[in-house]
């Protein structure tokens, strides 16, 4: 059980402070710590639903802003992706689209996706790899 008083404040951190080293020091302790604001909740989420069929990879969007489907309308960010593909040496080779789908490049052996926030940076990836019945 942990009491909490008026005398605990949330800091209010910006886009700016994203990727930034700060110094944190807790009630009763004597040294600070280093930690390094991530930002994760304003990450996309990870797509779901990634398969290959006839040389296309297609998958879902998913996000907090719709909590009832899985489903899209079209809104005016739209959206944008990564996707990067294994030919035995390591994810490379990226291809960036606005579409939920992409060509798939023969030799293939695994593929990754994910989405692209608004700020540039890159939300969890979903992978299929070697072996997978949708590759």
């Amino acid at each position: 059980l942990v009491l909490l008083d008026g005398a605990v404040q949330r800091v209010t951190l910006g886009g700016l402070d994203v990727g930034r080293a700060l110094l944190w020091k807790a009630g009763g302790s004597s040294e600070a710590q280093t930690v390094v604001f991530e930002a994760r909740q304003a990450l996309p989420w990870q797509p779901c639903h990634l398969r290959v069929t006839g040389g296309i990879a297609t998958w879902l969007r998913r996000g907090a802003d719709i909590p009832d489907s899985w489903a899209f309308p079209d809104d005016a960010a739209g959206g944008r992706f990564a996707a990067e593909f294994d030919f035995g040496s390591g994810f490379g080779s990226r291809l960036t689209t606005e579409l939920p789908s992409c060509p798939v490049p023969e030799g293939t052996l695994a593929l990754r996706v994910a989405e692209v926030g608004p700020d540039g940076r890159t939300g969890p990836w979903l992978s299929i790899g070697p072996g997978s019945p949708y590759l």
